[in-house]
């Protein structure tokens, strides 16, 4: 009596037996494999016919991806002096300070993660940040505003003090800063746009 031949389950994958089957016989102790390309399973206690429930061990959780946030904040630093008695060089000191803040490589600085306090970077996806510089109407004080849009798996928020701090070290007298939190991105680009139109824009 003869016994059928089973053979090997691999096919070619690379080269010039990409796609070419063993012709090799099926060995038992290998399911449905030759020795040569054999894949065995390590069994569990779990799966074992005599030991075991016989059900399989339990594939090893997927990996959740954190979910993606986005936040945005109107900002605002307001030198708090008139522009016409201003000098030259207060006027470039401000503006140096502002362009400074108010950068991509540098407003991170400047941000409070509670998921990540050592490392405010590591949960930012994509940061963008504009900012204008004007003087008010009425008292023609020199301020700016600007708007940060955050795509972050964190939970921030933006260090007012820290900033306030460096105003004070750099220019040697307090100044106003605010920044204003909001989840509506379109609301915050509209306040963006109003403060600007309500406002007198500063060549510095």
């Amino acid at each position: 009596m003869s016994t059928e031949k089973v053979l090997c389950k691999h096919v070619g994958s690379r080269g010039k037996s990409e796609g070419v089957a063993c012709r090799n016989r099926a060995n038992p102790n290998f399911g449905d494999f030759c020795a040569k390309h054999k894949k065995v399973k390590r069994a569990t206690i779990q799966s074992d016919e005599v030991f075991g429930s016989g059900e399989k061990a339990a594939e090893p959780a997927e990996k959740v991806t954190p979910k993606h946030k986005h936040s945005v904040w109107l900002l605002t630093l307001n030198s708090q002096k008139d522009i016409a008695k201003m000098s030259a060089e207060q006027k470039q000191e401000f503006k140096d300070l502002g362009d400074f803040i108010f950068s991509e490589e540098n407003i991170a600085k400047y941000l409070i993660d509670r998921n990540s306090p050592d490392d405010p970077t590591k949960n930012i996806v994509k940061l963008a940040i504009e900012h204008t510089f004007e003087f008010g109407a009425s008292k023609g004080r020199v301020h700016m505003h600007g708007i940060l849009n955050l795509t972050h798996t964190g939970h921030y928020s933006v260090n007012q003090a820290a900033i306030r701090q460096l105003a004070e070290k750099v220019l040697g007298y307090k100044v106003h800063f605010n920044a204003k939190g909001s989840a509506d991105q379109d609301a915050a680009m509209r306040a963006y746009i109003q403060k600007q139109q309500g406002d007198n824009a500063a060549e510095l």
